[in-house]
This record gives C-alpha cells, sequence and structure tokens, in this order.
C-alpha cells in the first residue's frame, strides 16, 4: 500500500517495480495520491490562468512533493511498471462539520471522480 508516498519518491518507476517484484502474481496494490485532475488544482490553474489568484505553485507542496498525478499518468506508470488499474476513484478531506449540504456536494464530486484525492486499486499483471 502507497498511501500518498509515491508523490514523495525520487525514483517512483524504479519504487513500484520493486512493489511488483514482492508482490505474488494477481496480488494488489493500493495507491493514494494528490489528484492533479481534481477540483482543487483545477480550480487554482484556472484562477492562476484568469489572474485571479497568485499563480498555482502557490498553492502546490513544493518541495516535499516531487510529483502530481492525474488519474492518466498515474494509469501509465502502474502499467509501465506491470500493474493493471482495477478501480479507481477520488474523495477529499473535509475541513467543515458535515451537513446535508456539504454530504451531497461530497457524494457529487466523488460521482465525478474529481476529489483532491486519488485512489487506485491496481493489480500485478504477468
Amino acid at each position: 500500500s502507497y498511501r500518498h508516498v509515491l508523490e514523495h519518491v525520487h525514483d517512483v518507476l524504479g519504487e513500484l517495480a520493486e512493489a511488483h517484484r514482492i508482490l505474488r502474481p494477481d496480488g494488489l496494490l493500493l495507491v493514494e495520491v494528490p489528484n492533479f485532475g481534481g477540483l482543487r488544482y483545477t480550480a487554482g490553474r484556472l484562477r492562476t490562468t484568469l489572474k485571479l489568484s497568485r499563480p498555482i505553485y502557490g498553492k502546490l507542496n513544493l518541495p516535499e512533493h516531487l510529483y502530481y498525478f492525474t488519474i492518466d499518468t498515474l494509469r501509465r506508470v502502474l502499467k509501465k511498471t506491470g500493474f493493471e488499474v482495477l478501480s479507481w476513484g477520488t474523495y477529499g478531506k473535509t475541513r467543515v462539520k458535515r451537513n446535508a449540504a456539504r454530504k451531497a456536494y461530497d457524494a457529487v464530486r466523488d460521482g465525478l471522480k474529481v476529489g483532491n484525492k486519488l485512489r487506485v486499486v491496481a493489480r500485478r499483471m504477468d
């Protein structure tokens, strides 16, 4: 399981290749990373483009996060290291009390897969 680890790793391909090596055939891998294709980062890029806020890099967690992933980039990296994505989704951290409106927003956000966090379950392929 790589829960908020891969974005900090210098050699992502090497790390995933090692995970592939030590997993059993058909073993499962859980990966969670910030979702650069999510609403938070997409809105930040739009605000920056429209000059409504400071540049998006001010919102990035640099230098701690070396990489940011979308589902497409993460899927390609996993495929390149011998994994097949079985399922994926997004979620977000709720910093406010979850009332009915917030629960509805969370359900729509996650249904559209635009949450701030990306969760992938992949299977080792041989």
